[in-house]
């Protein structure tokens, strides 16, 4: 098979080439006159960066024949006004019943956490790795809505309260309502930028190439696109009225900090004129390494689950099961 893969990729070399980098003659040049008119050449001045709160979160899950083991951890770095440090932390390792939803609930109960810890920790400017509308997530049936009072009641808690139900389906389903709800609280109590180095999202250009990457080909000096207002409605709320918080615009902008460096897109809740945006990039870029922002390196650095973690946290449960008890599964082990 692998000497078949090999022949194959002699045959189409020339090809694979053509169909990789022969991108330009594929986009169209009202495409490439449109950039001109949307991309703002901008070089940052720099500003203080002291007081930024950047946040991420890590997580880890692995199913067993009993269940689903995950693990999740966020931690929030500041800016103390000579290096960046962190501030405050969470972490939880735990057990969902089996089924396909583990998964998503893992990543649920991390974003609940990087959002506590932006409500926990308030700040003049919060960072947050990715994008609103996939923070927000999809509406939840209303049948869940008796769920809310319970959730709003520790909203300024560390606790992640729909962990504590036992149906799993429930369970999913008010971890999505609660992060709605934090995110509705975080929008309240804080100016929050959410950025992303990797967007598929074409609201721009309309093109079959996504906007990041047309705008990483054809342009190279830092700078920023015109900002795209977006609306949430009740398409996402579900015509909650203790959801009613999250309603409104957003924008999305596209940046670069430094010459030749990647393309990022960002978004903020409301509008943002051009010089908001300049504001934002002189923050930014302070504090930043190769075009992205330091603290979110520093955050996500510290809180991922590397390899040799995952083997360490698995031994210690297969341990701690199979002490005295020699019927316990394999692969729990």
């Amino acid at each position: 098979m692998i000497k078949e893969v090999y022949n194959s990729l002699v045959n189409n070399y020339l090809k694979i080439k053509k169909d990789l980098f022969a991108f330009s003659d594929k986009v169209s040049k009202e495409t490439q006159e449109k950039i001109k008119d949307i991309w703002i050449e901008y070089l940052p001045k720099g500003a203080d960066p002291k007081g930024t709160l950047a946040i991420d979160g890590g997580m880890f899950s692995k199913e067993v024949r009993t269940g689903v083991i995950f693990v999740v951890n966020a931690e929030a770095v500041t800016h103390d006004g000579e290096k960046t440090v962190p501030k405050d932390k969470m972490a939880l390792v735990g057990a969902f019943k089996p089924g396909n939803d583990a998964k998503d609930m893992t990543g649920l109960t991390m974003e609940a956490m990087e959002i506590k810890l932006g409500i926990l920790n308030p700040s003049p400017l919060i960072l947050m790795d990715g994008s609103i509308r996939k923070k927000i997530g999809k509406k939840v049936d209303e049948k869940y809505a008796y769920l809310i009072d319970e959730i709003k009641s520790t909203t300024l808690s560390r606790e992640i309260v729909s962990l504590n139900l036992e149906d799993e389906e429930k369970k999913k389903n008010s971890l999505m309502l609660e992060n709605k709800l934090l995110i509705s609280k975080l929008k309240e109590t804080a100016s929050t930028l959410w950025i992303s180095k990797k967007s598929k999202s074409s609201d721009v250009f309309n093109s079959f190439y996504s906007d990041m990457t047309i705008l990483e080909l054809f342009t190279q000096m830092p700078g920023y696109t015109k900002p795209i207002i977006h609306q949430i409605d009740e398409k996402v709320t579900g015509g909650l009225r203790e959801l009613d918080g999250l309603k409104g615009e957003y924008s999305t902008f596209y940046i670069r900090l430094n010459k030749g460096t990647m393309i990022l897109r960002v978004d903020v809740f409301g509008r943002v004129t051009d010089r908001e945006i300049e504001n934002i990039m002189d923050k930014l870029s302070s504090d930043s390494i190769k075009g992205y922002p330091y603290p979110l390196i520093k955050a996500h650095t510290d809180v991922k689950v590397s390899k040799s973690d995952r083997t360490r946290i698995m031994n210690m449960i297969g341990r701690y099961n199979n002490t005295g008890v020699n019927w316990w599964p394999y692969q729990f082990r």
